[in-house]
């Protein structure tokens, strides 16, 4: 059995970044992260005898989430603007946040899920609480509302609507 810190030290990472596109803000993230991994590691010994502590770990960040979230929040008052003709990840990352502040929350968490955690539909479904083809559908219109984004074509390419940043 995996021990928890060892949990903390293979995870966090992408717990972070799964955190950071939920909420847009670091700080925001960083203390998603810490709430989520304080639940889980009062519930140890369960969550580690699960078949996936992982997939166990996000969906208690994903409902956390949910559960502290005002349902209209605005997610970016003030975006840097790009300078230059090479976008920089400053740039890039205020695109995203516009781009993703605009998806419903299903369509966010789904996103963040499939292409910034990179986990499967099934587990998506999952995690979410929902059925495969529901994380299909709602992945397939976030993608298509990404790509009528003209910033995001310009800054992508039309093949490439929506690269995540590996660095926060």
């Amino acid at each position: 059995m995996i021990t928890f810190e060892q949990f903390v030290a293979d995870e966090s990472v992408s717990l972070l970044r799964l955190a950071w596109t939920l909420t847009s803000d670091r700080q925001a993230a960083e203390d998603l992260v810490q709430d989520t991994l304080l639940v889980v590691y009062r519930k140890w010994r369960r969550v580690a005898g699960t078949e996936s502590p992982g997939a166990y770990t996000r969906r208690i960040l994903i409902n956390r989430f949910k559960d502290h979230r005002p349902s209209r929040e605005t997610l970016v008052e003030c975006v840097p603007e790009a300078g230059g003709s090479a976008p920089t990840d400053v740039a890039v990352r205020a695109v995203l946040v516009r781009a993703l502040a605009e998806l419903s929350p299903q369509q966010r968490r789904i996103v963040a899920l499939r292409y910034v955690d990179d986990q499967s539909i099934a587990d998506t479904a999952v995690i979410v609480g929902c059925s495969p083809a529901t994380v299909t559908t709602q992945s397939s219109r976030a993608l298509a509302m990404l790509r009528r984004r003209p910033e995001l074509t310009e800054l992508f390419g039309k093949e490439e609507p929506c690269p995540i940043p590996s660095t926060i």
